[in-house]
């Protein structure tokens, strides 16, 4: 079955809806203008407002001194309030006319910049249009691996996957060791999306796909249709996974190669580190980034990958799916892992001592992948 299926329907769709998205900008830029003016309107009317009751005003304070019978005093205090009145609202208006100017500023390049945008999505858009009976053709005869392969040197994800200006997840109740806990998230309910059951995919070929696996779990996050098949289509047919060895190690990927599957085939920047602490790796999840650790797998599950090893070659992605916090002190209790060893979600989606975890991902050289943006 090919990844993508073009339909020239949908195109001509996507092609009014970044002709509508670049008129709604302009409509929306030159309503808020309009709203602006609008308030600088009613402060310049307030202001010569209250330049006629000072006037008025100060009119009277100077008959009362010229009659020379002295009681001004009441009559001087209601100038000054009326002059201290004035100059707080032409303050106001220096403040107003500056932000007006700022937003003109900032609106001028925004609507640039999305003009620019669509011209360039309608642009791709009128390519694909004229290349669908090939696109077509090549979809129906040729394998995955080589429509992602063609997919990605054209530049097109394979996997519709976004981000967003921030999380939509929050921490919950739950209960921990017998006590009262913050969890983020649903972890398991969030962990039945994840990919598992790895190398089943592909058994006798792929079987060390766990990074494959974790940044396809990533990219479902952030609403991509990845699973492991598809996944080591991609990364295999654009030279990101090793190919052609023992099974074990066919898939095995580096951070570098996450980097580059999560970009081109989703669109998800990330960023790959050395040496994050757990505090930085929880507030990463927090934000609702996709956080994928290496780690040295023993550590924490022995009996799944038998006793710890130091001289052992390898180690073992997972993704960092939530943190459980104490919610007095917001202390990290522990630590959600999704493992793709696992067979199923009650099986791969694991809690772990942040302790534990900790000295399993420094033991494996502390490396992390993480999207720069929020995915969630």
């Amino acid at each position: 079955m090919p990844l993508v299926r073009i339909d020239p329907k949908a195109l001509s769709d996507h092609s009014t809806a970044l002709s509508d998205i670049s008129q709604r900008t302009a409509l929306s830029i030159r309503e808020l203008t309009a709203g602006g003016q609008h308030i600088l309107t009613r402060i310049r009317e307030e202001i010569e407002r209250r330049r006629r009751i000072l006037r008025e005003r100060e009119q009277a304070y100077q008959a009362c001194l010229n009659r020379g019978k002295g009681g001004c005093d009441e009559l001087h205090r209601r100038m000054t309030q009326a002059r201290l009145s004035l100059e707080t609202a032409e303050r106001a208006l220096r403040q107003a006319e500056q932000a007006q100017a700022e937003y003109r500023s900032l609106a001028a390049r925004v609507e640039e910049r999305t003009g620019r945008l669509c011209v360039a999505g309608q642009a791709t858009l009128r390519k694909l249009s004229a290349n669908l009976a090939d696109y077509g053709a090549f979809a129906g005869l040729a394998s995955p691996a080589l429509m992602a392969a063609a997919l990605a040197a054209a530049g097109v994800p394979v996997f519709s996957a976004s981000t967003r200006a921030a999380t939509a997840q929050s921490y919950q109740k739950g209960k921990y060791k017998g006590r009262d806990v913050l969890v983020f998230d649903h972890p398991m309910k969030s962990a039945e999306n994840a990919i598992t059951g790895q190398g089943s995919a592909r058994p006798g070929e792929f079987h060390g796909t766990c990074g494959l696996c974790a940044s396809g779990s990533v990219i479902r996050k952030a609403g991509g249709d990845a699973g492991e098949g598809s996944m080591i289509d991609f990364a295999s047919s654009n030279g990101l996974c090793l190919t052609g060895r023992a099974a074990d190690d066919n898939g095995g990927t580096t951070a570098n190669n996450l980097v580059a599957i999560l970009s081109q085939s989703a669109g998800l920047k990330a960023t790959a580190d050395v040496g994050e602490d757990a505090d930085s790796l929880a507030a990463a999840v927090e934000q609702g980034r996709g956080v994928i650790l290496g780690i040295a797998p023993s550590i924490i599950n022995p009996g799944w990958y038998g006793p710890y090893d130091p001289n052992a070659a390898g180690g073992h992605w997972v993704v960092l799916e939530s943190v459980i916090r104490d919610p007095a002190t917001k202390e990290i209790l522990a630590f959600l892992i999704v493992d793709s060893n696992g067979d199923d979600a009650a099986t791969a989606c694991q809690t772990v001592d942040p302790g534990l975890l900790m000295s399993a991902f420094t033991a494996n050289g502390g490396v992390s992948v993480i999207t720069n943006l929020p995915i969630w």
